[in-house]
């Protein structure tokens, strides 16, 4: 058993199977290489695709806040003109009083 070549041909015997082709084992190791780098480039891509999503929706929940605290703020302020309006000189009127100017 000097060469690899009678190794393989004993095992083919004990084994009843032949045994594989060291390039075949060699193309399927690059195969499975290849494989696992696209793998690696797709979660890369797709992580990337994700973080951008995350902050485009990010960007336009700041801006819906902002709009909302805009808003709300406004119809505070309408709230207390409101309150004003409804306190002032013209329920006295309404009573049959004076109007007194301050």
């Amino acid at each position: 058993m000097e060469d690899l070549g009678e190794c393989v041909g004993i095992l083919e015997i004990l084994i009843g199977a032949p045994a594989p082709d060291a390039t075949t084992l060699a193309e399927q190791a690059d195969l499975n290489a290849a494989s696992i780098a696209e793998l690696q480039r797709t979660v890369r891509d797709n992580q990337k695709d994700m973080v951008d999503q995350y902050n485009d929706m990010r960007k336009e929940i700041l801006a819906l806040a902002d709009h909302v605290e805009a808003r709300l703020a406004s119809m505070e302020g309408d709230v207390s003109l409101l309150k004003r309006v409804s306190v002032g000189p013209s329920s006295s009127n309404e009573k049959g009083g004076d109007s007194k100017l301050k």
